[in-house]
């Protein structure tokens, strides 16, 4: 890209571009990556190293390289995402804030019958949505929160948990696999009372303004 000097415009999706590993480090209030990464406490995560801790060099060659581009436009999808690219060493590039969107002719309110497929008709139900269930995501969130309501009259329901998740949720938590279909999605955002985000750290969660599309 720099050999060829065409324009380019770099959205940004996560914190991956400016750190030395990890994708997300907010959640533990990890500063490393506004100077030099090194010691990476996530390297067992996305994307996982389990051996090595690479953080310091890899921060290195990803300042030299991504800088050395010259005619670049930097896209944040939150106000938040773009103050943290303002304290990086991607600041260098004009930075411009595009808010994540959703396709409205699939997530808008929708008539189902997942509260009778699931018998929880009369229930208040809490829903969360996520792609990958982790305690990053807050599916031990979900885990104490279930501990405190009135399973009588109150369900909490999972969409997007592996097959072992499932296994292991408590009573009083429904399980539900990956739901690719985002007609299928919206029925599910439209069945519930509430919908329950405890994640830690997003650049701009897609699930919150799905959910909000579907009313």
């Amino acid at each position: 890209l720099k050999q060829y000097n065409f324009p380019i415009v770099w959205t940004q999706h996560c914190c991956w571009a400016f750190t030395g590993h990890c994708a997300n480090f907010d959640y533990i209030g990890c500063t490393k990556w506004k100077t030099l990464c090194h010691n990476c406490e996530l390297t067992r995560e996305y994307p996982a190293s389990y051996f090595i801790d690479n953080s310091r060099q890899n921060y290195l060659k990803k300042k030299a390289l991504f800088t050395s581009v010259e005619n670049m436009q930097i896209v944040a999808v939150s106000r938040w995402m773009e103050s943290l690219i303002g304290e990086s060493f991607l600041n260098k590039f004009p930075v411009r804030t595009i808010y994540n969107g959703v396709d409205t002719e699939s997530f808008k309110p929708t008539t189902n019958d997942i509260r009778e497929k699931y018998q929880i008709n009369d229930k208040f139900l809490i829903l969360g949505v996520a792609a990958n269930w982790s305690e990053r995501k807050g599916l031990y969130d979900f885990i104490r929160l279930n501990r405190y309501i009135d399973k009588k009259d109150t369900a909490i329901m999972l969409v997007g948990l592996t097959k072992t998740q499932i296994r292991a949720l408590p009573e009083g938590i429904i399980g539900v696999g990956s739901v690719l279909d985002q007609n299928v999605l919206s029925k599910y955002f439209s069945a519930a009372d509430v919908f329950f985000n405890p994640t830690h750290q997003e650049a701009f969660g897609l699930t919150n303004i799905e959910a909000l599309s579907c009313g």
